[in-house]
Formats: C-alpha cells, structure tokens, sequence
C-alpha cells in the first residue's frame, strides 16, 4: 500500500522582516492506493508495478501530530545512518553500500511478492514482464533508429554543404579560366591583327 498526503490547514510563520520561514500543517487528507501491474518499460527486470488510479482508502482530517509521534518514536530507536563519499563523492550509505536513492527501488522478488499479495497470478505477473521486455526493446530500437536518423541527416546536410561548396568553386575555376582565355585572346588578337 502507499499513501499520499495532501495540504488542509496551513500557517504561515514569518520571521522579524516579515519573510516567510515555512509552512506547517496540522491536519491533511492521507490517500491510500493499492498496488497493480505497471507499464513502465524502465524496469530492467521482472514485472513492473505502480499504484492504481482510484485510492482504496481515504482518511479525511487527519492530525498529523499523531500521525508523526509514532514515526518519530521508531526512528530514535533505529540506529543512525550514516553516510559516507565514494570516489565518485556521491553518498553512499555505510548499511548497505548503496547509492542512497537506490532505497525507493524495488527490486524483482519484492515487485511479485506485492502483486501476490494484491491477488495477481504467476502467469498475469509473466504476462507483465513480457510487455515490459517488449516495450523496453521498443524503446532502444526506437532509440537506436532516431540515432541511424540523426547521423544520417548530419551526413546528408555536410555532403549537401559539400557539394554546393564544390560547385561554387568549380564556377570560380571556369570562370578564372574563361577570363584567362579571354585574356589569352585579347593580348593574341593585339599582337596578330588581321
């Protein structure tokens, strides 16, 4: 299940030159949406999933105090994360050695686990990661194709820039030679009158 929170009674806090500091919230509307078969081409493996349109569940008014003290309480008796740089200087954590927002990823066995619960079939779940296999494989020949296309109109415009260039130079060249040859005429008709 996911839930989704959305604003009701905000205030506004200013500080002493009226700029706002943050808003807070006391009571929000929380959504709750089952999970389904997704479409997303993106997952490299297994069937993909998301939330479905409708939420299952709403909770209307609720006071977010209460909905926090519970979390606040969990997390002070979990021990700390910590963070360190990898060569790279991106954080990784030192619980599992894993770029931080590698922590939102399901990974396959999780995504089945949660259609299972959700009712789905192995063959329904199959079906699923067929169509993301083929969506993918659409998607990089889709990719692959609009490269071939782009190469080959760069191709095109420099060949075509090329060409132009060419015949303006060989225009240039006839013409250098017809002037030459007018010359030619010009000083032998000046030197063998008739």
């Amino acid at each position: 299940m996911t839930s989704n929170t959305t604003n009701k009674e905000g205030e506004e806090k200013e500080d002493n030159h009226g700029n706002k500091k943050h808003v807070s919230f006391s009571t929000a509307d929380i959504y709750v949406f089952l999970m389904t078969v997704g479409d997303n081409p993106a997952v490299t493996k297994g069937p993909p999933v998301q939330i479905e349109w409708k939420p299952h569940q709403v909770f209307s008014h609720v006071d977010l105090n209460e909905l926090e003290a519970p979390k606040e309480e969990m997390q002070q008796q979990l021990p700390q994360r910590q963070l360190s740089k990898d060569k790279n200087n991106s954080e990784k954590s030192l619980w599992n050695n894993q770029d931080p927002s590698s922590a939102f990823r399901l990974v396959r066995s999780r995504r089945i686990a949660i259609l299972k619960e959700q009712g789905f079939t192995m063959d329904e779940i199959q079906q699923a990661e067929k169509e993301a296999f083929e969506a993918r494989n659409e998607r990089r020949n889709t990719i692959l194709n609009k490269r071939r296309e782009y190469t080959e109109e760069r191709r095109e415009t420099r060949r075509n820039f090329w060409s132009s260039k060419m015949s303006v130079l060989k225009r240039q060249s006839k013409s250098r030679e017809q002037r030459r040859a007018e010359q030619f005429l010009q000083r032998y008709e000046a030197d063998h009158p008739q």
